[in-house]
């Protein structure tokens, strides 16, 4: 993928040299790493429907479960705001096996093929699949129902998004997990898979 997508890589490597100050080979080199880890993370979600208990058990080990119980247990609901990093496909499926059922807010994909059945894939591990271009109703029966709604939050919002300032530039983001909570009452929490010894 890092030698195909030539767009994707070129702006992945002007970013790391603009923002980080990286030198030219530097950034190479980590974006390189970074589409190595994603498409690990690719691998791991074509293996969703495979995801059973014992190797929830023996893949994950997971910091801060009583927050999110805690957090349950007001029974609004909890708005998981995260990002694409590490394994996040694999941990939603984790939580709502471990802490409660989940609905994740996805992006529809231009590739109608691709989109069906990445779902199927999300449906397969016990996800709900909600989609940002429908209505909100579903969204706000699934907090209703206690369940966790799951949302990365970290691309660009376009336009209409909240500019501030991340690494020196204004960067637009998603409102999202802010609005929903202001809305329903249901507690923001923040969560993020790191991916360790490959």
């Amino acid at each position: 993928l890092y030698l195909v997508l030539g767009r994707r890589r070129r702006i992945a490597k002007a970013n790391l040299v603009e923002r980080l100050g990286l030198d030219r080979g530097a950034a190479a080199r980590t974006a390189r790493r970074n589409f190595c880890r994603t498409a690990a993370n690719f691998v791991d979600f074509m293996r969703l429907p495979y995801f059973t208990a014992g190797r929830r058990r023996r893949w994950f080990s997971l910091e801060g479960l009583e927050n999110l119980r805690r957090a349950l247990h007001e029974k609004k609901g909890v708005i998981l705001a995260s990002a694409h990093a590490g394994p996040w496909e694999l941990t939603s499926a984790y939580l709502s096996a471990e802490a409660a059922p989940g609905t994740a807010l996805a992006v529809r994909q231009h590739n109608r093929l691709v989109d069906d059945f990445l779902n199927r894939l999300r449906k397969k591990a016990g996800l709900e699949v909600l989609f940002v271009e429908e209505e909100l109703r579903p969204v706000l029966r699934a907090l209703k129902k206690n369940r966790i709604l799951y949302l990365l939050a970290d691309q660009d919002a376009g336009p209409g998004g909240e500019f501030l300032d991340f690494l020196g530039a204004p960067a637009s983001f998603h409102r999202g997990p802010a609005y929903f909570a202001y809305k329903t009452g249901a507690p923001l929490c923040f969560g993020f898979a790191r991916r360790e010894k490959g």
